[in-house]
């Protein structure tokens, strides 16, 4: 009796070794396949998996919602800018920059911008805000850098929207783009910019500004990817802002949002950079 409950018990205690063995060996296959399958989780690059939810929300977010379909520029964008000619490096260099992206043709108009302002010819034809000079053209993309004084004679003559002419009312607004479209085609564009801020936050408005008005309308507040997140600091643009907007131009207009973002996360890959 004895020696059949040794054997038992020695049987047992076989089997729970043979069991405990099995348990660290399941433990660690589980440990190393976790491992395996949560290594791209682990890396610092947004695009990495666990950004990917992320990146897609927030992108259809600034198309305008799963619903909207996309704004852009189809015909060539003349530019002028009224302000002081130190900015027009920077302008230039932006325009410059999206049309690469966006296989748009820009040029500059070249009108005598100091005038613009004082004789108020600032978007006088057919109610449509259009800037022209006899030799040079129209210019359909206006940049203005002035006081908030000088920008509500601009925005009396051009019928921006109200929710514009409140914000200068209130004289809370740093910079604003303000587009003019028809059947989802952006057909021109007004970008304001104060003058009384530094020369750094004054260039991130020039930039953000006119790239949103290449068809990035909405803000998404916070955002660590995309550029125009609503802080009030100086920033560069940002390859995800470059990105998303290429993507836009391999549409037409009118393509729903979602197809575009569809494009965007499939051209984007897990191991993208976009600082």
């Amino acid at each position: 009796m004895c020696l059949h409950r040794l054997f038992y018990n020695q049987r047992a205690a076989g089997l729970l070794l043979l069991l405990s063995i099995s348990l660290v060996a399941a433990t660690r296959c589980i440990a190393d396949d976790l491992s395996t399958h949560s290594a791209p989780l682990q890396r610092d690059t947004p695009a990495s998996l666990v950004d990917q939810g992320r990146l897609r929300d927030q992108a259809i977010h600034i198309l305008g919602g799963n619903a909207n379909v996309i704004s852009r520029w189809i015909d060539e964008v003349r530019y002028v800018l009224v302000g002081h000619p130190r900015h027009i490096p920077v302008v230039n260099k932006t325009l410059v920059e999206i049309s690469t992206l966006t296989q748009v043709p820009v040029r500059s108009v070249d009108l005598h911008s100091a005038d613009l302002i004082s004789n108020e010819i600032v978007f006088r034809q057919a109610g449509v805000n259009l800037l022209c000079e006899k030799n040079t053209g129209c210019a359909n993309f206006v940049v203005v850098v002035a006081d908030i004084a000088q920008m509500k004679e601009i925005a009396s003559a051009a019928q921006l929207r109200r929710v514009y002419r409140r914000a200068l009312d209130e004289e809370n607004v740093l910079c604003f783009f303000a587009p003019f479209q028809s059947a989802s085609i952006i057909r021109q564009a007004l970008v304001f910019v104060r003058s009384d801020q530094s020369e750094a936050m004054l260039n991130t408005c020039l930039r953000e500004e006119i790239y949103q008005s290449f068809g990035l309308f909405n803000d998404y507040t916070d955002s660590e990817f995309f550029s125009f997140n609503n802080s009030v600091e100086p920033k560069s643009i940002t390859q995800y802002d470059r990105h998303l907007l290429r993507a836009v131009y391999k549409f037409k207009a009118g393509t729903p949002a979602f197809s575009v973002v569809q494009r965007f996360m499939r051209d984007l890959g897990p191991d993208q950079d976009l600082e």
